[in-house]
């Protein structure tokens, strides 16, 4: 061997024990790990995680964990008073007997793999998190909650009157949340999914979407669209072709007898949207502001909270032909008559649609939004249209959504940048930015 060979190698020997020298000091000092297997087919472990003021016990693995006969044991035992946080991962199938209980934890999060937990495993008052209550557990807990990262299903209801047989519901029962309900966690507090409760109300330019019915209407999008960003709610429609508010009002209507039975069975909802005949409010508004006050007195004697949103319809080109003026001219008058009635009723919200039909009109040549009656909504117009309504009522960025339609009806295939574009245009109506567009 040469000397610079030997030099080398001696070089590379010195290092490895250096390595290992570190590895035993971080070895002695560091964060302990366990073996906390319950079997030769398990491979558990648990981590001693020193923060600032506490320690984490990390357990992951697959398998099974270990039980003990009590918490004095657990190989943790010495530093259990300064354990504040528990982190159980995925493939743990088993949380063993007295494993948290002297620890200072009273909430832990047991993971969708662990089907069993054993008696004492925390204290018996702790919170316990579980995405299932099919979880064996070895002794009496108070407080056991199912958890949910997701937002649980709702009851989402739509009513139309051409289409829909029989009432918006048959039992008041069917409306109020479920018992015990979801939780989740917001930062490192946990919070009860509670749903939004939204009520649309109006005509065809609530409900339709197409010459042939894309999806469920726009309540639905707008539904959809907001669990997919991670809002819980739950969105009840009511409509009727051609009808008005005024219409809407009247407990002897069609559709007035649906919107009475709902306000009149439950007083949680949250949001009303009312829409009008899309002409009504620039050909009549005393009649259009007459249905509003109808139905804001109507919404007000039986809901303690909910929040009124006038829908503001959008110009066409067919109605704009009609009345002898442009599509962006008609939608500056109904804009400006929403605006008038939301601020005479106290100041309503309005959800600007109309408003984010002109920018998509003036900047977007190649996106259409009617149907073919030039009238109607096409399907990127209720898509636009419940974009800006998720904006609007929940304050959501629409540009975070994947969401783009219902297979069950068969959506039409729309290019991915035109749902970027009509989700551009909904978060800048909403929330004043400028359309990349322009």
């Amino acid at each position: 061997m040469t000397r610079s060979k030997w030099a080398a190698a001696a070089l590379t020997a010195m290092l490895c024990a250096l390595v290992c020298a570190v590895c035993l000091i971080a070895a002695a000092c560091g964060d302990p790990v366990w073996d906390i297997s319950a079997d030769k087919d398990s491979d558990v472990k648990a981590e001693l995680v020193t923060r600032g003021g506490g320690c984490t016990l990390r357990v992951s693995g697959h398998g099974e964990m270990k039980d003990w006969a009590s918490p004095d044991e657990v190989p943790w035992k010495d530093k259990a008073d300064r354990i504040d946080r528990i982190e159980i991962a995925e493939g743990v199938r088993s949380v063993g007997a007295n494993a948290f209980f002297a620890t200072r934890v009273r909430s832990v999060l047991l993971p969708q793999s662990v089907v069993r937990a054993g008696s004492g495993f925390i204290a018996a008052d702790a919170e316990i998190f579980a995405y299932s209550d099919a979880i064996e557990y070895g002794g009496d807990f108070a407080n056991v909650l199912l958890y949910r990262e997701t937002p649980p299903e709702t009851k989402d209801r739509f009513w139309q009157q051409d289409k829909t047989k029989g009432d918006i519901f048959s039992d008041p029962a069917e409306l109020l949340p479920a018992e015990g309900g979801y939780w989740r966690f917001v930062g490192t507090n946990a919070v009860k999914w509670e749903a939004t409760k939204v009520l649309f109300v109006g005509n065809s330019f609530t409900y339709r979407n197409g010459a042939v019915e894309y999806s469920s209407g726009v309540p639905g999008i707008f539904d959809r669209i907001a669990e997919d960003l991670g809002y819980c709610v739950e969105t009840y429609a009511v409509t009727g072709p051609g009808w008005y508010l005024k219409n809407h009002a009247k407990g002897t209507d069609a559709c007035g007898k649906q919107i009475e039975k709902l306000l009149n069975a439950v007083d949680d909802f949250d949001f009303v949207i009312l829409q009008e005949h899309s002409l009504n409010p620039i050909q009549n508004y005393d009649d259009f502001l007459g249905g509003v006050r109808a139905m804001q007195e109507k919404i007000e004697a039986t809901q303690t909270h909910a929040r009124i949103v006038l829908y503001e319809t959008w110009g066409s080109p067919t109605s704009a032909r009609d009345l002898k003026t442009t599509v962006p001219e008609m939608e500056e008058a109904l804009r400006t008559a929403y605006e008038n009635a939301a601020a005479a009723c106290g100041g309503l919200t309005v959800s600007y649609v109309g408003k984010a039909f002109t920018d998509v009109y003036l900047h977007e040549d190649s996106i259409y939004l009617w149907d073919t009656d030039n009238r109607h909504q096409g399907y990127t117009g209720a898509y636009l249209s419940a974009c800006v309504h998720v904006g609007t009522i929940l304050g959501g960025d629409v540009r975070n959504t994947a969401f783009e339609g219902e297979a069950q009806y068969h959506a039409p295939t729309l290019p991915a940048e035109t749902y970027a574009t009509l989700r551009n245009s909904a978060y800048n109506i909403v929330f004043g930015g400028e359309s990349e567009a322009a």
